[in-house]
């Protein structure tokens, strides 16, 4: 309770020190003028206090996080606030540092303060690992030689699939893509044989012409190795 009145008295001792003439409008007019740039806050006075107003007065939380007090930015306090919570949530980054403390205050240029003060933090800059990118094989000559649509494709199946009709019934899918432009043509297969694959395949030729090149990953389906 103690905190809380302190935390209550040093809000109000920043405003008054920034928010002097807004804090006058409010108190004598009960709306902000239209050059202040609190005004697309629709602020609200509360015990001497300005709060953020809006349209959660019947949301089930608590009273400061339906109208939060709003901080001046560039202030001290606003600052030491800013750093008190992001040790006190473990060194958050900037975004959960900005949700949080937006349950109960609401900084102006909040945004810019907390990429600043993660970016001074030294044990954030002490302990952050090092994300290791792996270099990407080079491309084979078949996806970089222009070619007509489908002269050169990888084979690969998904599934399975159970139809929504009157009895379930198992089968796959065959996705063929060209390598060159990663165009995608799909085409129903019953099961994993050799049959069934093959009529998908002859489909495939048949709109889509006669192929140069067929690349897949040795699927280790024992019936289609069987067969």
């Amino acid at each position: 309770m103690e905190i809380k009145k302190a935390t209550h008295c040093l809000v109000k001792l920043a405003q008054d020190e920034r928010f002097s003439q807004d804090l006058a409008e409010v108190a004598c007019n009960g709306q902000i003028k239209q050059n202040s740039r609190l005004k697309t806050l629709t602020s609200i006075l509360t015990n001497g206090v300005l709060r953020v107003g809006g349209r959660l007065r019947y949301a089930p939380v608590s009273y400061d996080q339906r109208h939060p007090m709003i901080l001046p930015d560039k202030h001290p306090f606003t600052e030491l606030l800013v750093v008190h919570y992001h040790r006190k949530f473990l060194h958050a980054g900037p975004q959960l540092l900005i949700a949080t403390i937006h349950e109960r205050f609401w900084p102006l240029r909040i945004r810019n303060l907390a990429r600043q003060v993660v970016h001074s933090c030294v044990s954030c800059f002490r302990y952050k690992p090092k994300i290791l990118q792996q270099l990407m094989g080079e491309l084979p000559p078949e996806r970089v030689t222009p070619a007509f649509l489908f002269l050169r494709m990888g084979l690969d199946y998904c599934g399975p699939r159970q139809s929504r009709r009157a009895a379930p019934v198992e089968c796959f899918v065959a996705i063929f893509v060209c390598l060159v432009t990663k165009a995608v043509h799909i085409e129903c297969v019953g099961d994993l044989s050799t049959n069934s694959f093959l009529a998908a395949l002859k489909r495939f030729v048949a709109r889509r012409g006669k192929l140069e090149l067929i690349e897949c990953d040795n699927a280790t389906s024992k019936e289609l190795n069987a067969s």
